[in-house]
Protein backbone atom coordinates (compact mmCIF):
# COMPACT_ATOMS: atom_id res chain seq x y z
CA UNK A 1 0.00 0.00 0.00
CA UNK A 2 1.52 3.33 -0.85
CA UNK A 3 0.92 6.79 0.35
CA UNK A 4 1.54 10.19 -1.22
CA UNK A 5 2.12 13.08 0.74
CA UNK A 6 3.48 16.46 -0.88
CA UNK A 7 4.87 19.21 1.97
CA UNK A 8 5.07 22.61 0.25
CA UNK A 9 8.23 25.09 1.02
CA UNK A 10 11.47 24.95 0.01
CA UNK A 11 12.90 21.32 1.01
CA UNK A 12 15.38 21.71 3.86
CA UNK A 13 17.86 19.22 5.77
CA UNK A 14 18.42 17.32 8.99
CA UNK A 15 20.40 19.78 10.44
CA UNK A 16 23.12 19.08 12.79
CA UNK A 17 22.50 18.93 16.69
CA UNK A 18 23.64 22.23 18.27
CA UNK A 19 25.87 22.35 21.78
CA UNK A 20 26.23 24.97 24.27
CA UNK A 21 29.23 25.93 26.19
CA UNK A 22 28.00 23.71 29.28
CA UNK A 23 27.63 20.73 27.26
CA UNK A 24 23.87 20.98 26.86
CA UNK A 25 22.55 19.15 23.17
CA UNK A 26 19.78 20.31 21.33
CA UNK A 27 18.33 20.07 18.08
CA UNK A 28 17.64 23.39 16.32
CA UNK A 29 13.80 24.88 15.89
CA UNK A 30 14.50 25.14 12.01
CA UNK A 31 14.57 21.07 11.97
CA UNK A 32 11.92 20.80 14.87
CA UNK A 33 9.55 22.47 12.87
CA UNK A 34 10.39 20.98 9.40
CA UNK A 35 9.95 17.43 11.08
CA UNK A 36 6.66 18.43 12.36
CA UNK A 37 5.82 19.97 8.80
CA UNK A 38 6.12 15.96 7.40
CA UNK A 39 4.29 14.38 10.30
CA UNK A 40 1.47 16.68 10.02
CA UNK A 41 1.11 15.75 5.80
CA UNK A 42 1.60 12.12 5.80
CA UNK A 43 -1.12 11.43 9.00
CA UNK A 44 -3.26 14.35 6.58
CA UNK A 45 -2.89 11.92 3.79
CA UNK A 46 -2.91 8.26 5.49
CA UNK A 47 -5.44 9.33 8.62
CA UNK A 48 -4.39 7.97 12.28
CA UNK A 49 -3.01 4.54 11.96
CA UNK A 50 -0.54 1.89 13.80
CA UNK A 51 2.48 2.64 12.86
CA UNK A 52 3.83 -0.09 9.58
CA UNK A 53 5.69 -3.27 11.42
CA UNK A 54 7.61 -4.83 7.87
CA UNK A 55 9.65 -2.84 5.33
CA UNK A 56 8.54 0.25 3.87
CA UNK A 57 10.00 2.12 0.68
CA UNK A 58 10.62 5.35 0.73
CA UNK A 59 11.03 7.45 -2.11
CA UNK A 60 11.30 11.52 -2.18
CA UNK A 61 11.39 14.18 -5.22
CA UNK A 62 12.73 17.64 -3.82
CA UNK A 63 11.54 20.47 -5.85
CA UNK A 64 13.60 23.79 -5.43
CA UNK A 65 12.32 27.01 -6.73
CA UNK A 66 13.64 28.64 -9.71
CA UNK A 67 15.34 31.97 -8.68
CA UNK A 68 14.02 34.85 -10.29
CA UNK A 69 17.73 36.48 -9.79
CA UNK A 70 18.41 33.58 -12.55
CA UNK A 71 18.81 34.93 -16.56
CA UNK A 72 15.83 33.71 -18.56
CA UNK A 73 17.69 31.54 -20.27
CA UNK A 74 18.76 29.86 -17.31
CA UNK A 75 15.28 29.82 -16.00
CA UNK A 76 14.05 28.56 -18.87
CA UNK A 77 16.61 25.53 -18.97
CA UNK A 78 15.53 24.52 -14.92
CA UNK A 79 12.25 24.59 -16.36
CA UNK A 80 12.61 21.92 -19.17
CA UNK A 81 14.62 19.98 -16.05
CA UNK A 82 18.01 20.45 -18.56
CA UNK A 83 19.97 21.32 -15.61
CA UNK A 84 20.84 19.34 -12.80
CA UNK A 85 19.96 20.36 -9.33
CA UNK A 86 23.28 20.41 -7.43
CA UNK A 87 22.36 22.86 -4.56
CA UNK A 88 22.35 22.20 -1.03
CA UNK A 89 20.91 20.55 1.09
CA UNK A 90 22.65 17.43 0.53
CA UNK A 91 20.10 13.91 -0.42
CA UNK A 92 21.25 12.12 2.52
CA UNK A 93 20.69 15.09 4.87
CA UNK A 94 16.61 15.59 2.95
CA UNK A 95 16.18 11.57 3.20
CA UNK A 96 17.50 11.72 6.70
CA UNK A 97 14.73 14.53 7.84
CA UNK A 98 11.97 13.02 6.09
CA UNK A 99 12.90 9.15 7.85
CA UNK A 100 13.50 10.55 11.09
CA UNK A 101 9.92 12.80 10.64
CA UNK A 102 8.26 9.45 10.22
CA UNK A 103 9.59 7.61 13.08
CA UNK A 104 6.62 5.93 15.41
CA UNK A 105 4.29 7.27 12.88
CA UNK A 106 4.56 5.47 9.40
CA UNK A 107 6.44 2.83 10.87
CA UNK A 108 7.83 1.88 14.09
CA UNK A 109 11.53 2.58 13.46
CA UNK A 110 13.01 4.06 10.01
CA UNK A 111 16.25 0.83 10.44
CA UNK A 112 12.63 -0.74 8.39
CA UNK A 113 13.24 1.63 5.56
CA UNK A 114 14.89 -0.94 2.68
CA UNK A 115 14.52 1.11 -0.40
CA UNK A 116 15.71 4.89 -0.48
CA UNK A 117 15.63 6.64 -3.54
CA UNK A 118 15.69 10.55 -3.49
CA UNK A 119 16.29 13.11 -6.41
CA UNK A 120 16.74 16.27 -6.60
CA UNK A 121 15.08 18.75 -9.02
CA UNK A 122 13.72 22.94 -10.19
CA UNK A 123 10.31 23.44 -10.31
CA UNK A 124 8.15 26.52 -9.83
CA UNK A 125 6.55 25.29 -7.20
CA UNK A 126 8.67 24.15 -4.51
CA UNK A 127 8.35 21.40 -1.90
CA UNK A 128 9.14 17.93 -1.01
CA UNK A 129 6.81 14.89 -2.93
CA UNK A 130 6.82 11.71 -0.55
CA UNK A 131 5.94 8.06 -1.51
CA UNK A 132 5.65 5.26 1.19
CA UNK A 133 5.49 2.11 0.32
CA UNK A 134 4.62 -0.68 3.11
CA UNK A 135 5.08 -4.35 2.43
CA UNK A 136 3.77 -7.04 4.74
CA UNK A 137 6.21 -8.52 6.84
CA UNK A 138 7.98 -11.83 6.10
CA UNK A 139 6.11 -14.09 8.13
CA UNK A 140 8.04 -18.03 8.93
CA UNK A 141 5.97 -21.10 8.79
CA UNK A 142 6.32 -23.87 11.12
CA UNK A 143 9.02 -25.76 9.51
CA UNK A 144 10.72 -22.81 9.12
CA UNK A 145 14.09 -21.83 11.43
CA UNK A 146 12.16 -20.43 14.05
CA UNK A 147 10.40 -23.20 14.55
CA UNK A 148 13.51 -25.14 16.83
Amino acid sequence: MTTYFFVPGEPRGNARHRTTRSGHTYTPQSTTAARAEIAFAYIEAAGARVPHEGPVELDIVACFGIRSSWPKWKRALAMSEDVPCCTKPDADNIAKLVADSLNCIAYRDDSQIHSLTVSKMYSPQPGLHVWLTRQEPVRRGLGGPQAR
